[in-house]
């Protein structure tokens, strides 16, 4: 059977500064990491272990990781608060306008985040501590921690295009997962979703229908117990979401 490994983040913070050149901002010092089947775990983190280094904290479910993911949070806070500056492309510093109001609404966002999570019996570590361990900075309020990234490391330049990815692909398979995943535990999510529909209204789309995964795969309606039984690869016969 294949076994398939899921990272609840990226090993480390880059970008691309040419065609070739690759520009590694930092390491991240530890992330979750689960695996379908979940029998088969132990040996995915044995052999990422062997090539990347001992980074991986082994959970039981990839709705763990895929709850852990802390991008869409605060990618989100970091482009609603400055949709102009992206509309007009300028060249804007990333952690500089994660000011502390901006702060605040992932703050908002994650503390939702963080709720799914525990309905579903799962612990998922807070954008501070993500950015803690990503950029080596003091724990704080996180629109301390943003001032403190800039000043330690300066900051990556914002998006200059609504077709970014911190829009295009951190909504629709960050933002509304997250919100899905509230419907099946029944827990409220007003800033979720109040997000998806203010950056859907600003970028002229329907970011919730940008995911097909989640039509696809049925989750809204699944039981909690089908659905973490699902995450776990247990009777998962080919696209059987739906059964059950």
């Amino acid at each position: 059977m294949l076994t398939v490994a899921s990272w609840g983040t990226t090993l480390c913070t880059a970008r691309r500064s040419t065609l070739a050149d690759v520009e590694i901002g930092s390491v991240r010092g530890r992330f979750e990491m689960a695996a379908i089947p979940a029998s088969a775990a132990p040996a995915a983190v044995e052999r990422c272990t062997r090539l990347f280094g001992d980074l991986f904290n082994p959970v039981e479910t990839i709705l763990a990781t895929l709850l852990s993911n802390v991008n869409p949070v605060a990618h989100a806070a970091e482009v609603l608060p400055n949709l102009t500056r992206i509309e007009c492309a300028e060249d804007w510093p990333l952690f500089r306008y994660l000011t502390p109001a901006a702060a605040r609404i992932a703050e908002a966002i994650d503390a939702e985040r963080i709720a799914i999570a525990a309905a579903f019996g799962l612990k998922v570590r807070s954008v501070h501590e993500h950015t803690h361990l990503s950029y080596h900075v003091p724990l704080a309020t996180y629109g301390e921690m943003a001032a403190a990234v800039h000043a330690k490391v300066g900051s990556p330049a914002g998006p200059t295009s609504f077709g970014h990815r911190y829009l295009v692909e951190d909504v629709p398979y960050g933002l509304a997962f997250f919100e899905a995943m509230g419907r099946v535990a029944a827990v409220a999510t007003p800033n979720i979703s109040g997000t998806i529909t203010v950056l859907s209204s600003a970028c002229a789309r329907d970011f919730r229908s940008d995911n097909p995964l989640l039509e696809a795969l049925g989750v809204d309606g699944m039981p909690v117990a089908q659905l973490l039984a699902r995450c776990r690869g247990e009777a998962a016969q080919g696209h059987a979401w739906r059964s059950g």
